[in-house]
C-alpha cells in the first residue's frame, strides 16, 4: 500500500503543472493594490501564463525565476516627475506651491528653471480646512505689478481645490502645471480650470492608441469598469514578465510597448516615453467606478 501511494505521488509530480510565475498580493491590500493585481492577472491570463498567488509580501510583486518585480517600482521617479513638470512651465515668472512633506522637490525644481524667476513660494500644511492666508500674499504680488505666468502645484487634489482658486486674481489666469496627483479632482470637480491646467500622465484610458484601447476594452469586459493608472501599471508589469516567460529570458532583457509608456526595466530603473496632455483637449468623463476585485 505504501509503495502504491509512493508511485501515485511520483506520478502526480509529473502531472501537476509547474508554476514558474507567482503573483504576491499583500495581506490587507487596498483598492490600489487590487487594481495593480487585476492588471497583472489580465496580462498573464491574456498570455496564458500559469501562475500562483501568495500573500507574504508588503507590495504587489510578480516573481519569475530570479526576478522579483514590484509593480510600484515602475512608478515615475522624482527626477522624472520634475523633468516632465518643468516641461509644462510657460513664461518667466513662476510660483511654487507645495506641501511641506515635498520640500525635497524644491531644490530640484529651482535648479532646472533655466533663467525663470520664482516670484512666489508657498509651503503649506496638509489637512487644513482654510488656506486664505495665501490670498494676502498674492494680492501684494499683484499690487507690485508682478504677474505670475505659471503655478507649479505639488500635492494632492484636496489642497489643489482649496488653493488654486486664489490665483484667479491674476488676469490672464496663470497656467497651472501639475503632476498626475491632482488630475482627477481638477478634471471632475473643478472643470473651470480645464483651459489653464496642464499636466503629464503616464496612463489615460481614452488616448487613441490601438494597444491602449485594446487594454481598456479587455479590462472593462473583465472587471466592469475603466482601468486606472495603477491597473495599467500592473498590466505592464505582467506583460514584461509574460514576455520574459515566453522568451525564456530575464525581465531586464525584454522590452514591450507598454500602456503606461513603459518600454523596459533596466539596471537604472524603468525607461518610458511620456505623453504630455492638456486638459482642454480631453473629453469630460464620469468619475471612475468603485474598484472591483476579481477574486
Amino acid at each position: 500500500m505504501r509503495r502504491f501511494t509512493a508511485i501515485l505521488l511520483s506520478i502526480s509530480l509529473f502531472v501537476l503543472p509547474s508554476f514558474a510565475v507567482q503573483l504576491c498580493i499583500p495581506v490587507g491590500a487596498g483598492p490600489r493594490e487590487f487594481e495593480e493585481a487585476n492588471g497583472v492577472e489580465l496580462a498573464l491570463d491574456e498570455a496564458s501564463i500559469p501562475y500562483t498567488r501568495s500573500f507574504n509580501c508588503t507590495k504587489v510583486t510578480v516573481f519569475y525565476q530570479q526576478n522579483a518585480l514590484e509593480v510600484e517600482s515602475l512608478l515615475p521617479s522624482t527626477e522624472e516627475e520634475v523633468a516632465q513638470l518643468l516641461s509644462l512651465v510657460e513664461g518667466s515668472n513662476v510660483a511654487i506651491v507645495y506641501p511641506e512633506r515635498m520640500s525635497y522637490w524644491i531644490p530640484k525644481i529651482k535648479g532646472k528653471l533655466e533663467g525663470r524667476s520664482v516670484v512666489f513660494e508657498y509651503p503649506y500644511v496638509e489637512g487644513k480646512s482654510n488656506y486664505s492666508d495665501i490670498l494676502g500674499a498674492l494680492i501684494k504680488i499683484k499690487e507690485s505689478g508682478i504677474h505670475i505666468d505659471t503655478v507649479i502645484f505639488l500635492g494632492r487634489y484636496r489642497e489643489a481645490i482649496l488653493i488654486i482658486p486664489f490665483f484667479r486674481i491674476f488676469k490672464p489666469f496663470p497656467v497651472i502645471a501639475a503632476t498626475w496627483r491632482i488630475y482627477d479632482s481638477l478634471m471632475f470637480a473643478y472643470r473651470s480650470f480645464m483651459r489653464t491646467v496642464v499636466f503629464y500622465e503616464w496612463f489615460y484610458p481614452w488616448v487613441p492608441l490601438i494597444h491602449v484601447r485594446e487594454f481598456v476594452i479587455k479590462y472593462l469586459k473583465q472587471f466592469g469598469h475603466l482601468p486606472g493608472r495603477f491597473a495599467a501599471l500592473g498590466y505592464d508589469a505582467g506583460s514584461l514578465v509574460a514576455k520574459a516567460f515566453e522568451e525564456g529570458a530575464l525581465v531586464g532583457d525584454v522590452s514591450i510597448i507598454g500602456v503606461t509608456g513603459l518600454k523596459r526595466v533596466t539596471p537604472l530603473g524603468p525607461f518610458r516615453v511620456y505623453k504630455l496632455v492638456r486638459l482642454k483637449d480631453l473629453p469630460h468623463l464620469p468619475p471612475p467606478l468603485k474598484i472591483q476585485v476579481k477574486w
